[in-house]
């Protein structure tokens, strides 16, 4: 209890005449920091109380004073089901580092939802934790704007592969065309000769001649068929 009363008038002042949010938080029982997870959480839970805090600190969860908030438990806003806060909890009690920064996921009295970023200073006594000492933040605006980045970049990332896509999709249909174009060029050229060949007019059909060289026409219009060599129109009878 001594050791607790000394920490707290150290930071006493500091508390109170800061602009930024601090607060000052004792346990109820000495908290052995080698439990196993879940009872060590539900210790922090129940026997983390606030002893001390500021105005700024008041403020942050949608009180005036910080009467208000004194003598109640320090976990009291933090989503105890939230993943994310029971990591950064654990990872405050098992680190062997006296100070850290981690981040919680709170509401207010409103049920407001926030994202508070706190240094926090751990105080210790033969491997248990008696109290802490953190300056708070408010970073919700900080993390919100992370959120949008991430959405825009994964919305970018996938209309860049859509293009892709769509560029690579044009690429195939512009040789695919370019191909039609070759055969079509020459399934004609080919046709204009097989006419001078055999004295056919351009109004003539090729569909009977087709027959005669034992190709079947692919269409009706008797233009498209297996291409000829020279030798084979000469063998012609």
């Amino acid at each position: 209890m001594k050791e607790i009363r000394r920490l707290r008038c150290q930071n006493s002042a500091l508390i109170q005449s800061s602009p930024n949010a601090f607060w000052f938080a004792e346990l109820k029982h000495l908290l052995l920091l080698d439990l196993p997870e879940d009872e060590m959480l539900e210790r922090v839970w129940s026997d983390a109380i606030i002893t001390e805090c500021n105005a700024a600190f008041a403020r942050m969860y949608g009180y005036r004073s910080p009467a208000d908030l004194v003598g109640t438990h320090l976990m009291g806003f933090v989503a105890r089901r939230d993943a994310r806060n029971l990591e950064a909890i654990t990872r405050f009690c098992r680190s062997p580092e006296n100070v850290l920064e981690v981040d919680t996921h709170q509401v207010d009295r409103d049920n407001n939802p926030h994202c508070f970023r706190n240094t926090v200073w751990k105080f210790t006594e033969q491997g248990c934790l008696i109290a802490a000492f953190g300056k708070q933040r408010d970073i919700s605006d900080e993390k919100l704007i992370e959120q949008e980045k991430r959405n825009l970049l994964r919305t970018l990332t996938q209309q860049q592969k859509e293009l892709m896509r769509l560029i690579g999709l044009n690429d195939n249909i512009k040789l695919i065309a370019n191909k039609l174009k070759i055969t079509e060029k020459t399934a004609y050229t080919e046709r204009d000769r097989l006419k001078r060949k055999f004295k056919l007019s351009h109004t003539d059909d090729l569909r009977p001649l087709a027959w005669r060289l034992g190709f079947i026409p692919t269409d009706l219009s008797g233009l498209r068929f297996a291409l000829l060599s020279d030798d084979d129109v000469t063998d012609v009878p």
